[in-house]
């Protein structure tokens, strides 16, 4: 082999190289920009954030994420709508993972999609993410999607979300990558429990610090009520009198947390949880 073929041969490979690395390169950005893989949102639960594919610095932040939920919290089985919105006039690239869990990273309500050209579910529903569409925005973008929070009893959920901040420079390095979470509660203000499709039964106000009120529907009849504490022991048990369709519990002189009060009728058996103040 010349000297010239072997140096042709050399520059050859060299750009095979060169092209092959910016296919990969490439490959992998396409790939991050149409979307995270799931376990990305920074919980306890995921343990893993954008920082995994990202070489940039993490911070912890508030004011990302956003809900039409109310003050008083959701109430099981509604929806409601949650809304990201990155802010930086430096960014025209960005991207985010997002997911509804409790303390345990167990995924806790529904997601559903409400704008699917710019985002879309990963992980069997448990996280949205964005797509290749989703990720341009001149200094900001939003994202949004619905939730239907979980069955009652649920507890706290914990939306958890990590954010890009993209540097977009055709690599992973140099992002900026922002994690915030917030804590929705579930509405106590009145437990409502359906007896039939005319009656229901209501309890309130919840939390209370002397006395609740237990409505039933009119053609229903209790006589009594037991109010148990958290570990399962009877401490209350209050007599109708009058055996109509409206119970007074005095809690005043029990002890602040959680209790549940429980009866039954001849359509079934009832239990709801009451906080004492």
């Amino acid at each position: 082999m010349t000297k010239n073929l072997r140096s042709l041969v050399t520059i050859l490979t060299m750009a095979l190289l060169i092209a092959g690395t910016a296919f990969f390169s490439e490959s992998s950005l396409t790939a991050n920009n149409a979307g995270a893989p799931s376990m990305r949102t920074g919980s306890p639960g995921d343990t893993k954030s954008c920082t995994n594919c990202h070489s940039g610095t993490s911070q912890n932040v508030t004011g990302i994420l956003t809900t039409n939920i109310p003050p008083t919290g959701y109430i099981p089985g509604s929806t409601y709508i949650i809304e990201a919105i990155c802010n930086d006039p430096a960014k025209n690239r960005f991207g985010f993972e997002i997911s509804p869990q409790n303390l345990t990273g167990a995924k806790l309500g529904v997601i559903t999609i409400t704008d699917a050209a710019r985002t879309k579910l990963v992980g069997s529903g448990k996280y949205v993410t964005h797509t290749a569409a989703g990720t341009s925005g001149t200094g900001t973008i939003t994202w949004s999607f619905n939730w239907t929070a979980p069955p009652a009893g649920s507890g706290d959920v914990i939306f958890y979300g990590a954010f890009n901040f993209s540097n977009h420079n055709n690599a992973s390095g140099g992002d900026i990558i922002k994690l915030d979470h917030i804590t929705l509660f579930e509405d106590l203000t009145t437990w409502t429990e359906t007896i039939s499709s005319s009656e229901e039964i209501k309890l309130y106000p919840n939390p209370v610090a002397d006395v609740a009120h237990l409505i039933i529907g009119e053609s229903t009849q209790l006589n009594r009520v037991s109010i148990y504490n958290s570990i399962g022991v009877i401490v209350r048990v209050v007599d109708n009198e009058s055996l109509d369709n409206h119970f007074e519990i005095n809690v005043a002189t029990l002890a602040a947390g959680t209790y549940y009060v429980s009866f039954a009728t001849a359509k079934g058996n009832y239990s709801g949880k009451l906080i004492k103040l």
